[in-house]
């Protein structure tokens, strides 16, 4: 994971940009359960920090942890030097760092992997799953691409367990094209109700813990990727919990419903021009743009990124 950032520069990658700001709008809404600038930021931020950078400064997060796999002492000076607002780094596996951290404060936890899914990152979901206090906001984004066909649903198998495999999955044609990450989602909220359902064993009424899903992206800015996950909180919430009104957002989804985070390739004037025109309830016009790339802009706009090449 934290090799990664060699390879691709995630301040760059527009699906990923987006992403980070839908995520925030979404936990932006849960003020109705806790003060959310006072809660605790982990993710993996890598070199670049962006997820960092973008809700410190949307959300106001004081406290933050970013878990980078890196042995070698140069790389690690590196990730030091680039840590951004104080952020503490966890020099560890995620598997390792996880059961490190205090549990008992309301957190926004992003698994942003980019490796191919794999039955390890079910480990790591467990642990958020069994510690995480009322209330959290997470998500899991992994590499979806289904790979090579032969061997593709026995290697799957393997990964999740046959506890977990997803009704209809049988065979490698199953999982084909955009229904592994249908698989994957359906696996990991098998998994998150199976360490509730012991968690919750011990648990009174109003202190047992109930997930809700809030996310359901697709995007594919060189890999196919899903984020899944939402929001950990105490059954004594729910209440509350309808008082953050998620369902005002379009880009939430509670079930299989999928958001694809299709950015468009506009001109800055045809962008200006589509501007012009919203927001509104009537068609969007711009000549010669293809009407599907009208549909993403205006599905997207208030999230979308403005690179621009600046000389410092």
């Amino acid at each position: 994971m934290a090799n990664s950032y060699r390879q691709i520069h995630y301040v760059m990658r527009p699906g990923k940009n987006v992403e980070r700001k839908l995520m925030a709008e979404v936990v932006s809404r849960i003020s109705p359960l806790t003060v959310v600038s006072e809660m605790r930021y982990i993710g993996l931020g890598s070199v670049y920090f962006a997820d960092f950078s973008t809700f410190h400064r949307r959300l106001g997060f004081r406290e933050m942890h970013s878990i980078e796999d890196v042995s070698d002492p140069a790389i690690r000076k590196r990730f030091e030097f680039n840590r951004p607002y104080d952020t503490q780094l966890h020099f560890k596996h995620t598997g390792d760092a996880l059961p490190s951290l205090d549990w008992d404060k309301p957190s926004f936890v992003w698994l942003d992997y980019d490796d191919v899914f794999g039955g390890w990152m079910l480990d790591d979901l467990n642990i958020i799953t069994a510690s995480a206090c009322s209330p959290t906001v997470f998500a899991i984004s992994v590499n979806v691409e289904p790979g090579e066909n032969e061997g593709r649903f026995e290697r799957f198998k393997q990964e999740v367990g046959v506890e977990l495999l997803p009704d209809g999955v049988t065979k490698d044609a199953s999982l084909g094209g955009s229904r592994m990450g249908d698989a994957v989602r359906e696996a990991i909220n098998s998994a998150i109700s199976s360490v509730l359902s012991d968690r919750n064993g011990v648990l009174n009424g109003e202190d047992a813990i109930e997930y809700r899903q809030l996310f359901n992206f697709r995007y594919k800015d060189g890999a196919r990727m899903l984020t899944v996950g939402g929001l950990l909180h105490a059954a004594g919430l729910s209440d509350r919990v309808g008082e953050c009104n998620f369902e005002g957002l379009p880009f939430v989804s509670s079930g299989e419903e999928i958001f694809e985070i299709t950015v468009p390739k506009l001109t800055v004037r045809e962008a200006l021009h589509l501007d012009a025109q919203l927001p509104s309830g009537k068609p969007l016009q711009a000549q010669g743009v293809p009407p599907s790339e009208i549909a993403a802009y205006s599905r997207l706009y208030r999230y979308l990124p403005s690179f621009v090449d600046v000389d410092l």
